[in-house]
């Protein structure tokens, strides 16, 4: 499901920046967007960091049942839904109790060139 948040991606910000886990898939699918790997270990300081250099940047992140993997205090998902705009959300539908869903997350920066949304 990542493949069609990146290609929405592409779409609006054809050289734009993605943070991902993992990152090949965007250097696969989009290799004209710069991927930034969200390792399970990362923490939400991560976005901090990323909008201190960006003017806009945009965030995939799967998630299950139990939430974002490698989010157990559930920070990284707050500072997301605080700072960010849910531009979409994709899900298969199933028949099981999993849940297995992508999160597509539009940032906006405070980088070089951010203007104000």
């Amino acid at each position: 499901s990542f493949r069609v948040l990146l290609r929405e991606i592409q779409s609006q910000d054809p050289r734009g920046t993605v943070v991902l886990y993992p990152v090949i898939h965007a250097r696969w699918e989009t290799p004209e967007l710069q991927a930034i790997e969200l390792r399970p270990q990362s923490t939400s300081a991560i976005f901090d960091s990323v909008a201190k250099e960006r003017p806009r940047f945009w965030v995939i992140v799967g998630v299950r049942r139990n939430g974002i993997g490698g989010d157990s205090d559930g920070r990284k998902l707050a500072w997301l839904q605080g700072r960010c705009a849910l531009s979409r959300r994709v899900a298969k539908p199933r028949i099981d109790y999993e849940e297995y869903q992508s999160l597509l997350f539009d940032c906006p920066g405070s980088g070089h060139g951010a203007s104000p949304r």
